[in-house]
């Protein structure tokens, strides 16, 4: 997959994140916040039913209390035991007369005794004492019965006179409270309610009946004061019947209209919230409160609903602003992949068009890549590649000739290394050889007298010496090409070990050369003693072997640093016999003259350094080691 189609897929994925979370975010606010205030206002509404119910209560509870219950109590009490003397027909004939005037509009001298009496004007008081309290009309009639169904005492309108034969008399009785469902009248547009409780004395014994009539102008009034409070603003309230019809709504519904049977069926609990579509099809949040079951029994139902975008406007604004990010997200995406497509995709498109082409042998192929970055660093590594393969294809055939000779070399170091082998041998076989013939030749001179007995010993001593250093050679150099050459350094006196170098020496029998020594100070180095005496030792040897007569000059200097020892031969030498002692190159399997080699690897470990100068007829070897504090 190309690098702009893989960040494109990045961005996508990143851009698909956003938008699930946001999805997300929205969802989960919105519903947090429809049950946020779907609570909110169900608690309020709970509490305007409860202060509602309150207020009939105490309008209708009032009436009795601010009577004079104790009056209330003895007035009904005395009116139940004088309505025990009076027959059916008695009542019935006093009914009737009292109906007919009622109709006739007419006032019977009972009306006036009943309307004067101390019970009634007691009752006219607590009437407009509750009125008063509650700063406006309230009662359209009011009357108390005694528990025969016979008017006792009356305010605000003249009720019947016997009531025991109502329909909501053996309610009244029997449940202590009857409430008729609210009326309303059209032509003074006025809600009223009729409302009877039951009389009980102090023992809970049965006295009688209080019937008024409520007019619930206040209960509208408060539900126009609600919906213009700020967290009920923009909302719609309805009051409904126990039976799903409007008493009264702020759209302007008319008296009496059903609700819908879903919307009645899911307000079955005291107060709770739900989600329903208005008419026009739009979701509406529609909260509901009871009133409390312990208080009269009003049927009535608080409703508010409120449209669904209303209750979720920050969550709009919220999603607005999610989707202001998403856009700005998305082109920000946008111009960077554009941004990242042009300047490192196309760029690398283009690299790898021309390597094809490269690989293909087209040599010529050009791209024009300037940027300050990365990837025109490597557009101009690449070019550079370019012309390194371009330059090695131009010149393959000198490579293989290069190789080829490399090939020949390492051949022939095979062949020096079998040479070397061979020459090993010969140089073992030659000095064990030289030794028996110098042991032979000695022994024939002490037998024909020519040697003394002490030189041939001597001699004899010199060539096991011979025999013993060519044993430990032999083993340096098993040593060496295994990596095991090893050294017991310590801080000697490099006199000694040339002293020592030089002792077998002084024993030849070859007369013609002369060694002269000269010593500086007796400085320390640094070594394994019985090595460095190998070392010198080979190097004399070369001087020893090559020079037929002289004489030979061994010479040592030193200063802070190092201790240079000189051999020099008073004769001028070949200078290659000497080549394996500056020439690092060349292995153990590459020289003719082992003893050489040896010493080079002894003085090397050493840290030594040798030179070789063959001016002014004479050939001089070198040798620096540094130097130690004692």
């Amino acid at each position: 997959m190309q690098i702009g189609k893989k960040i494109l897929l990045s961005f996508t994925v990143i851009i698909t994140s956003i938008v699930i979370m946001g999805f997300l975010i929205v969802t989960t606010t919105q519903d947090n916040l429809i049950a946020n205030i779907g609570q909110d206002y169900s608690q309020s509404l709970s509490d305007v039913v409860s202060d509602m119910t309150q207020g009939i209560d105490d309008k209708t509870y009032g009436l009795i209390e601010f009577s004079d219950k104790d009056l209330v109590y003895d007035v009904l009490f005395e009116s139940n035991s004088q309505s025990v003397d009076l027959t059916d027909s008695q009542i019935s004939e006093t009914n009737t007369e009292w109906n007919d005037a009622l109709d006739q509009n007419q006032i019977l001298p009972l009306m006036d005794e009943i309307k004067g009496n101390e019970l009634s004007e007691k009752l006219v008081f607590a009437s407009n004492l509750v009125e008063t309290k509650f700063s406006y009309p309230i009662y359209d009639q009011i009357g108390i019965f005694n528990q025969n169904g016979i008017l006792v005492a009356y305010d605000r309108g003249i009720p019947e006179y016997y009531v025991k034969d109502a329909e909501w008399w053996s309610t009244v009785v029997s449940t202590g409270n009857f409430v008729d469902p609210v009326s309303y009248d059209n032509d003074s547009q006025v809600y009223s309610q009729n409302i009877a409780i039951r009389i009980d004395n102090e023992n809970g014994e049965f006295l009688g009946v209080l019937k008024t009539t409520i007019k619930l102008q206040d209960l509208i009034a408060e539900i126009h004061d609600l919906q213009q409070t700020n967290k009920f603003l923009g909302t719609n309230i309805f009051l409904h019947d126990d039976k799903g019809q409007v008493i009264y709504s702020t759209t302007g519904s008319e008296f009496g209209e059903n609700i819908s049977l879903v919307e009645f069926l899911l307000m079955s609990e005291e107060s709770d919230f739900y989600i329903a579509q208005s008419a026009e099809g739009s979701d509406i949040l529609k909260v509901y409160a009871k009133p409390d079951q312990t208080s009269l029994p009003l049927g009535w139902n608080l409703v508010v609903e409120k449209n669904i975008d209303e209750v979720l406007s920050p969550v709009i604004v919220l999603t607005n602003i999610i989707l202001i990010v998403l856009v700005t997200t998305i082109m920000s995406a946008v111009i960077v992949w554009f941004y990242i497509k042009t300047s490192i995709s196309k760029p690398l498109i283009e690299l790898r068009d021309a390597s094809s082409q490269i690989a293909d042998g087209n040599f010529d192929v050009y791209f024009d890549i300037k940027t300050d970055d990365e990837i025109g660093d490597l557009a101009n590594k690449f070019e550079y590649m370019r012309d390194s393969i371009n330059f090695t294809n131009s010149n393959l055939t000198d490579l293989v000739k290069l190789r080829t000779d490399e090939l020949e070399r390492a051949l022939s170091k095979i062949e020096k290394t079998d040479s070397w082998t061979k020459s090993i041998m010969g140089f073992i076989s030659k000095q064990t050889n030289q030794s028996i013939s110098d042991i032979a030749k000695n022994a024939d001179l002490l037998k024909n007298n020519k040697l003394t007995k002490d030189e041939v010993l001597n001699s004899i001593d010199n060539t096991l010496s011979q025999l013993k250093l060519l044993t430990a050679t032999v083993n340096d150099i098993s040593n060496l090409e295994q990596g095991q050459l090893s050294y017991d350094m310590n801080d000697v006196k490099i006199n000694e070990v040339i002293t020592s170098s030089l002792k077998d020496i002084e024993k030849t029998p070859k007369k013609e050369l002369v060694m002269n020594l000269e010593q500086s100070d007796n400085a320390y180095v640094f070594a394994d003693s019985h090595q460095l005496e190998r070392a010198l030792r080979y190097i004399i040897d070369i001087f020893m072997t090559y020079l037929d007569e002289g004489a030979i000059q061994m010479k040592t200097t030193s200063d802070e640093n190092n201790i240079t020892i000189q051999l020099t031969s008073d004769k001028k030498m070949d200078s290659d016999i000497f080549s394996p002692l500056n020439d690092n190159d060349v292995g153990i399997a590459q020289t003719d003259h082992i003893l050489l080699y040896m010493a080079k690897v002894i003085l090397k470990d050493h840290a030594g350094t040798t030179s070789i100068d063959d001016s002014d007829d004479k050939t001089t070897v070198s040798i620096s080691i540094p130097v130690v504090e004692v």
